[in-house]
């Protein structure tokens, strides 16, 4: 083989084996998940999805095909009744599932869950090209490894996470590949060409991604790359001007903003908005923060290989320096992770490879000879080296990683996701849904009804006031849910959150809509510890004794329930902790039995303090104890939901299906009298 031929063959073979092994294990999850565990993984002929984003553009797929999707009319499923701005342009992702279910003759779920594998590993082949241009291949092979197979990128590019992350990366590679193919060009009619390419590259992923500030961010990249090629002003002024042209003017101006709100609110992170309202994003699991040891652990193997490719990185730069110009917003977002949220961690992942593969190319360089077997040894020494330290890294993935993410369960249980269904065939079509935001989406898309907040609209106000209105009696839940339903919050993001307290709980107007129904689901529960710290925000009355613990459980006798952690006498009110280092019981307030959520006793203690016990039961024997404070049981969230006691003068309870839903529906307390 001609040897200038021979390593290009080796880097296409191993950029290939990259892609595939990086589709294979996503592929491998369909087939161990939801080809195997149908039930579990399918209801009907929908399969279930790995994350509650997928709803989004499952939704927006569905108002095109049905002629729905208009830009100029606010999208009234969403955060009802204020209504959602529909995006511009029509969501990438959402014209693909379209496309790939037609061509497959599927659903849209079933082509996205097939969709996404394939999508993954497409940020190898930009970023091998660039680093096989600037004469490092194993740089980007092993950047290919480490990204493709790192546990965060991994966990949201899996085969059910039908959301944009999965070619997040492939656009980030690709506009600066075509930044170095451009700066690299002297003829003037080969750097007009790329630099259109290169806007056009940005205008996709804003089509795709919907995040402006990435077209202003590389419109600097690409001007300052021609500059420190030497280019002559005149060039750079004409290619950058074709690069916003291709890019989207109005694109470049909105960036800014945009860049400087997400700069605010990823590394500042202000606990409270404008108003004093409690920024939701700090309950997120995204959002959490992780310690430098724990951001070094998910980057690489071992914190310590990780902090030599940091050492390496920086050898990289100074011997490649403007070469690697076009990569600084890559590796720059995906240092935010060290002072920002753990989602960032994808960003910089590819860099601990590419690291590696540096040293790999460096190291082959120095073999000597130039007869035909020392040249053939040192094509091949870095792809051998390649090939060795991507068999080191998959091992242990093999042995620890991907086993743990073989299964990725639903994001929502197929019993808990049949209900939507039944608020779909069940509700008029005009019903308005009053539920945590967690699934907002999901009702949405399936059940084709409106609900108050959803992942897109989480963070306002109005999650503040849903999350409150929890935690009050049913009549100030019920004054909120009017006053919600009447007016939407646009006047409370110009109030400061002490004033709409005040306002909405003595809101004298009754609810004017109709069809607005209350949905509790079982996930809630374990979400009360977000719902209250969100509700609960500076409001000193609703800070305490606000919690609830579920507990599984059996009997063991007529009076006693062993609940593992606790034991619970019933005949004597009172509440052991299994710990023998802890003798003292607990008092109990009160206890409750219900059987299939419906309240059979409820009987309370002479006690002055402790907890209230309610205990579920099925087929006459208990199953589970809600351990709940004092303040929490007489929230409507407990008395609704876990008691089903509605007020009839408020609420009728149209659905129990305990503890997997309740559905209520909400009356005008004004005319409750006449019903």
């Amino acid at each position: 083989m001609n040897r200038r031929l021979y390593p290009f063959v080796l880097f296409l073979v191993c950029l290939i084996g990259v892609y595939a092994s990086i589709t294979a294990s996503r592929y491998f999850q369909l087939i161990k998940g939801w080809e195997a565990y149908r039930s579990a993984y399918y209801l009907d002929d929908v399969p279930m999805v790995t994350t509650v984003d997928a709803f989004r553009w499952i939704h927006y797929a569905d108002d095109l095909i049905d002629g729905k999707y208009d830009t100029t009319q606010d999208d009234l499923l969403m955060y009802y009744p204020d209504g959602s701005e529909r995006m511009k342009p029509f969501p990438l992702l959402s014209l693909i599932l379209i496309v790939m279910a037609k061509i497959k003759g599927v659903n849209l779920f079933e082509a996205g869950i097939h969709l996404i594998p394939f999508l993954a590993g497409l940020f190898i082949f930009p970023l091998g090209i660039l680093f096989y241009r600037l004469g490092y291949p194993a740089a980007g092979l092993l950047g290919g490894i480490t990204g493709g197979f790192s546990v965060n990128y991994f966990n949201r590019s899996t085969a059910g996470r039908i959301d944009t992350d999965s070619l997040n990366l492939f656009f980030l590679f690709f506009t600066p590949l075509l930044i170095l193919l451009t700066a690299e060009r002297k003829k003037r009619s080969h750097i007009f060409l790329l630099s259109a390419f290169t806007g056009i590259s940005q205008f996709l992923f804003q089509f795709w991604y919907h995040h402006a500030m990435f077209i202003t961010i590389f419109f600097f990249v690409f001007a300052f790359t021609l500059y420190l090629y030497k280019h002559p002003l005149k060039i750079i002024a004409i290619s950058s001007a074709i690069y916003i042209l291709f890019s989207g003017p109005h694109y470049l101006f909105g960036g800014v903003t945009h860049l400087i709100d997400l700069i605010e609110f990823y590394m500042f992170t202000p606990k409270e908005q404008l108003g004093g309202y409690p920024n939701v994003y700090y309950t997120v699991t995204e959002a959490s923060k992780l310690g430098i040891g724990e951001v070094l652990k998910t980057l690489f193997v071992h914190p310590v290989a990780a902090g030599f490719a940091f050492a390496l990185l920086g050898l990289m730069v100074f011997r490649l320096n403007k070469k690697l110009a076009p990569l600084a917003p890559i590796f720059l977002i995906g240092m935010m992770t060290f002072i920002s949220s753990n989602r960032f961690v994808m960003y910089l992942a590819p860099f601990m490879g590419i690291a590696y593969g540096f040293m790999i190319d460096t190291l082959a360089r120095l073999i000597p000879g130039e007869k035909k077997p020392h040249l053939i040894l040192k094509d091949t020494a870095g792809y051998l080296g390649f090939a060795l330290i991507s068999f080191l890294l998959l091992v242990p993935f093999n042995a620890t990683g991907l086993r743990k993410f073989y299964i990725v369960p639903p994001s929502i249980p197929t019993p808990l996701y049949s209900t939507f269904n039944i608020l779909r065939d069940y509700l008029p079509k005009n019903s308005a849904i009053y539920t945590w935001w967690d699934f907002g989406l999901a009702i949405e898309a399936q059940a084709r009804l409106a609900t108050f907040h959803d992942g897109l609209s989480q963070n306002t106000p109005k999650t503040w006031l849903i999350a409150r209105s929890y935690l009050l009696d049913q009549e100030r839940m019920s004054k909120n849910i009017a006053y919600i339903a009447n007016n939407g919050v646009k006047e409370l993001k110009k109030t400061h959150i002490k004033k709409a307290e005040n306002l909405v709980d003595s809101y004298p107007i009754p609810l004017e809509k109709e069809n607005v129904y209350l949905f509790f689901t079982e996930d809630m529960i374990s979400k009360f510890g977000a719902i209250h710290y969100i509700g609960s925000w500076d409001n000193e009355t609703l800070q305490n004794e606000f919690f609830i613990v579920q507990l599984d459980c059996r009997d063991t006798t007529d009076t006693e329930v062993n609940c593992r952690s606790m034991r619970i006498s019933k005949d004597l009110g009172l509440m052991y902790s299994a710990n023998p280092n802890n003798k003292a019981p607990y008092p109990l307030l009160g206890i409750a039995e219900l059987e299939g959520g419906v309240l059979l006793s409820e009987r309370f203690t002479d006690f002055q303090g402790g907890y209230y016990a309610i205990l579920a039961k099925t087929s006459g024997k208990t199953r589970a104890a809600y351990i709940v404070g004092k303040r929490a049981y007489a929230s409507s969230f407990v008395q609704l939901f876990i008691l089903g006691k509605p007020d009839p003068e408020r609420f009728d309870e149209v659905l129990n299906l305990f503890p997997l839903m309740r559905l209520f529906k909400v009356k005008s307390y004004g005319t409750a009298a006449e019903d």
